[in-house]
């Protein structure tokens, strides 16, 4: 599936006449993210990523995976609201070194997204507001320390 994805974005760009345009970010959604499409923009077009992963249970992991599994139903139930996990893969294009940051997050469910934007850690840095139904406030959680 990743093949096709990135055929269908890189002859999405050459239709749109952007193959000129550097510096621009493409957003995505589970069925067109991948590592593989995050280095392809970099090289290519100087572009930046940033897109949604759906957490798997897949065991066997290659070079290019996402390196989080989905958590499971027990450490959904024992984990807080507002956990997070971090790793950055490092490439190299050419010369260049290329970072891709994958995070996953556990709301009310796991979150999980690769980007390579702001690359580092996000430790002390964040709060996060959801709003609660029925209430007119939003909650504040904080992002743990630990």
């Amino acid at each position: 599936m990743t093949a096709t994805a990135i055929a269908i974005v890189e002859r999405l760009i050459v239709q749109a006449e952007l193959t000129g345009a550097r510096g621009r970010t493409l957003y995505t959604d589970n069925w067109y993210t991948s590592i593989d499409l995050a280095l392809m923009l970099y090289q290519k077009y100087g572009w930046r990523f940033c897109g949604t992963v759906a957490p798997t249970n897949k065991v066997a992991r290659q070079d290019m995976d996402v390196p989080f599994a989905k958590l499971s139903k027990g450490a959904m139930k024992t984990i807080p609201r507002g956990w997070y996990r971090e790793a950055v893969l490092q490439m190299r294009v050419g010369r260049k070194e290329f970072y891709v940051q994958a995070t996953s997050w556990k709301d009310r469910k796991q979150v999980m997204f690769i980007h390579t934007t702001n690359i580092g850690s996000s430790r002390g840095k964040h709060t996060v507001r959801r709003g609660k139904r029925g209430h007119g406030g939003r909650e504040v959680f904080p992002v743990p320390l630990s």
